[in-house]
């Protein structure tokens, strides 16, 4: 994806994971820091999906940033444990330009929902950054 955004802001807003929730407030309930340090973040997050069930769940994530280009997550707990998100940001001309690999691993009892999930894996991501691109262009 492209955006008009700096990638210094986005970069700022994507890793701000407690503010999360106000991008996508009906899916994203909480996001709670409980570990940090110079090398990564630990968060909690409360998430609610509501496709063809509705559930609501915890699960912790590991966020790391290896350079100012490269941010990667690995989902700790929950039903996605040991998925990985991986987000590349690049800037030329004032354009920045974002990749977003996402491998889903899910428990075998949300195995028959894996495609649902995954779409809302996307959709998640691509609200938050469209959201985020908006306050970067506006500040």
């Amino acid at each position: 994806m492209d955006f008009s955004s700096p990638k210094d802001k986005l970069l700022k807003l994507l890793t701000d994971y407690v503010e999360f929730p106000k991008y996508l407030p009906h899916q994203i309930k909480s996001v709670e820091i409980i570990e940090k340090t110079n090398d990564y973040i630990i968060t909690e997050e409360t998430l609610h999906f509501s496709t063809v069930i509705s559930k609501t769940f915890k699960q912790q994530t590991k966020h790391y940033a290896y350079s100012n280009n490269v941010l990667k997550s690995q989902i700790l707990s929950g039903p996605a444990k040991n998925s990985t998100i991986e987000i590349i940001l690049d800037e030329k001309n004032s354009i920045s330009h974002i990749i977003v690999n996402i491998d889903i691993k899910l428990e075998f009892k949300y195995k028959f929902l894996s495609p649902l999930i995954k779409k809302s894996y996307k959709t998640f991501l691509m609200s938050i950054l469209y959201k985020m691109q908006s306050i970067a262009n506006s500040t």
